[in-house]
């Protein structure tokens, strides 16, 4: 298979800036309030580590139930479903995730894993500082 030369390729029609909107409407980043889809996310973290377990058990693979493995799975899919719902408080969510899996890491003698934790808990706080307000989102742009 062979591909034409770059430059016949007419990038302009790809996207245009021009047109791309400048930002989201104000309510239409925050048509539920955060407490509802605070609640939301408790929701779906609490149905997908039920399932998570209860595929492991039915599959023979869980031995022990470590709570705090269970707290970071939890928090994994609040945070998870926060993200998806582009709310800031999920940053938050992910410092407080990734501060129990660099626990867990450090007991079970994984270090490299606990570094990767590590690197990751400052950069949650930086993307919440950098987020803005709810109410004043950075628009999703694809790239």
């Amino acid at each position: 298979m062979s591909f034409p030369p770059l430059t016949e390729y007419d990038t302009s029609k790809d996207f245009d800036m021009a047109s791309a909107p400048k930002s989201l409407p104000i309510d239409y980043h925050l048509k539920e309030s955060l407490l509802v889809t605070f609640w939301k996310a408790l929701g779906v973290g609490a149905l997908f580590t039920s399932a998570s377990y209860l595929v492991a058990l039915l599959a023979g693979w869980l031995t022990e139930v470590n709570m705090l493995e269970v707290a970071a799975v939890f928090t994994s899919y609040v945070c998870t479903y926060l993200g998806v719902k582009q709310r800031r408080v999920n940053y938050l969510v992910d410092v407080l995730t990734t501060s129990l899996y660099c626990i867990l890491f450090f007991q079970w003698g994984l270090y490299a894993s606990m570094a990767t934790q590590l690197y990751l808990i400052p950069t949650g706080i930086i993307g919440f500082i950098w987020w803005g307000k709810d109410s004043n989102p950075r628009p999703v742009m694809h790239v």
